[in-house]
């Protein structure tokens, strides 16, 4: 059993209070367990989610900071493990919930020589007027497969809730020059898969009950798609729309989508927009902005 434990949770414009409660109570029951828990707040522009998150120095062996400008997600991460004093780092999202009583506990157990363990992520309620649910409930449980000999592990990593140790993230970080969102989760578990480290998933998912406007999804997807577009080589081989982006170049068909994407995005970003979108409309709304990156 692991005895000690870095909790690092990044975090913008949410208020996880809770979540750290929940994970300080599941450590002191453990009480040969040495752990910390750090919030890094990626300089949220909600100054309720400051004042609400502040509380958290309040709880012993849990500390709360504001980075002094936006960093991003990568270089946020990368700042956490250098803050962190134990050999074991457990990253979890400051938007996730935890509901499992034996969280902590199976990661602290689980019987693997892995120097990363991926729990993955569960999609509660029902919102079917919101995009990234409708999104995430399609795919979330194709992503979170134990065992999916046809993909690679890293295939199914996402950033949200994994255990890694120190010496290993030290040693291969978040790639900083990922500012915007999207992406930097794949590249990481690429590049870990390709040094020779071995990645396992297991079943210990966090809670993903939170989800942004349609709006702010859109814009998200939309600065996705800019990392995917300066990292096309890189990922060229690991993502689905360049399968499919590459595969309308060489039949001629990209400058057709584009042309499509000019005249109707305005209209199609509109019903994305609005209750009830279409997810297959997203799809093409995704490959024609794509198309349309210079």
């Amino acid at each position: 059993m692991r005895n000690e434990l870095s909790i690092l949770i990044p975090v913008y414009n949410a208020n996880c209070h809770e979540l750290v409660a929940t994970l300080s109570e599941q450590c002191n029951r453990l009480k040969t367990l040495k752990y910390e828990i750090i919030v890094l707040d990626d300089a949220s522009d909600d100054p309720d989610c400051h004042h609400q998150s502040m509380e958290i120095n309040q709880i012993p062996q849990c500390r709360y900071i504001i980075n002094g400008k936006n960093m991003g997600r990568a270089a946020t991460r990368n700042k956490l493990a250098a803050m962190a004093q134990f050999n074991w780092l457990l990253f979890i999202d400051g938007d996730m919930r935890v509901s499992k009583a034996d969280f902590i506990t199976s990661y602290l157990n689980h019987n693997t020589a892995s120097s990363l363990i991926y729990g993955g992520y569960e999609v509660i309620g029902e919102f079917p007027d919101n995009l990234r649910w409708l999104y995430e409930k399609k795919y979330w449980r194709k992503l979170h497969v134990l065992q999916q000999p046809k993909r690679h592990t890293y295939q199914q990593f996402r950033s949200c809730n994994f255990l890694i140790a120190k010496d290993v993230f030290r040693s291969h970080p978040f790639n900083s020059t990922f500012i915007r969102y999207g992406y930097e989760d794949m590249l990481f578990a690429k590049e870990l898969y390709n040094s020779g480290f071995v990645i396992t998933i297991s079943d210990n998912p966090v809670d993903f009950h939170k989800f942004e406007s349609n709006e702010s999804f859109i814009k998200k997807t939309e600065e996705g798609l800019r990392n995917l577009k300066a990292n096309e080589q890189d990922l060229r081989h690991e993502s689905l729309l360049l399968y499919l982006v590459i595969f309308l170049r060489y039949s001629y068909l990209d400058a057709f989508i584009k042309y499509i994407f000019h005249l109707k995005e305005k209209s199609w970003r509109q019903s994305l927009i609005m209750k009830k979108p279409n997810l297959y409309l997203f799809y093409m709304y995704k490959l024609g902005y794509y198309l349309s990156l210079t």
